[in-house]
């Protein structure tokens, strides 16, 4: 199962952005539909705004918002481990590495941590779904979980600011550039969300610009 799992991620949703995504095609974002609904929000949450998302409450920039379940950006491996467990693999990734973290059991998998780290630090984080068959997962970016409806995503970010199929993604990846977040939607659900840093020179300047 854990091998299955890494194979999964290597060939799809990364938790960070890479130099450059082989055959993606994408389109304006204004097009999967428009919020339904009003979430309440709370200090360390991102809820939709004029121009895109922001971070509500907490310390100035989107740090304070910046995190999946317990783990987010800025905190440091140990922390990490603390607080998902210890990762069944850790890989490098760039300068630094990537460590996958399960959700749920062995015997009974719901998801996944994607944690990236530069220095040991947390750069970028993502959670998924382990299958389509997997109802909810109990943890989520304000208020949105791996599991749940489009329309979800849509009432508490906002459309996004485009859809992108390809690039190793088997269904569509909701970007809301220049906010650091995607999310994944597969079978009209989220499937996968991603937020990372991006500030970090994970890949070295040059080929970030390429």
């Amino acid at each position: 199962m854990m091998r299955l799992l890494c194979t999964l991620l290597l060939t799809g949703f990364l938790a960070v952005p890479l130099p450059a995504r082989a055959q993606q095609m994408c389109a304006d974002g204004g097009a999967v539909g428009a919020p339904a609904a009003e979430v309440p929000g709370k200090p360390g949450e991102f809820r939709r705004a004029e121009g895109g998302v922001a971070c509500l409450g907490g310390k100035p920039g989107l740090r304070s918002c910046q995190a999946i379940g317990p783990v987010g950006i800025g905190m440091d491996r140990e922390a990490v481990i603390g607080r998902a467990g210890e990762p069944w693999e850790v890989r490098p990734l760039g300068k630094g590495d990537i460590a996958f973290h399960l959700i749920g059991t062995e015997e009974k998998p719901l998801g996944y941590y994607v944690v990236t780290y530069l220095q040991d630090v947390v750069v970028g984080v993502q959670a998924t779904l382990a299958s389509p068959a997997v109802d909810e997962l109990p943890v989520g970016l304000s208020s949105v979980r791996p599991g749940q409806v489009a329309q979800r995503a849509l009432d508490v970010f906002g459309a996004p600011k485009k859809v992108c199929i390809g690039g190793g993604s088997d269904g569509e990846v909701w970007e809301y550039a220049p906010f650091p977040l995607s999310i994944d939607m597969q079978y009209g659900r989220v499937f996968s969300i991603k937020i990372f840093d991006p500030e970090a020179d994970l890949f070295g300047k040059t080929a970030a610009a390429g």
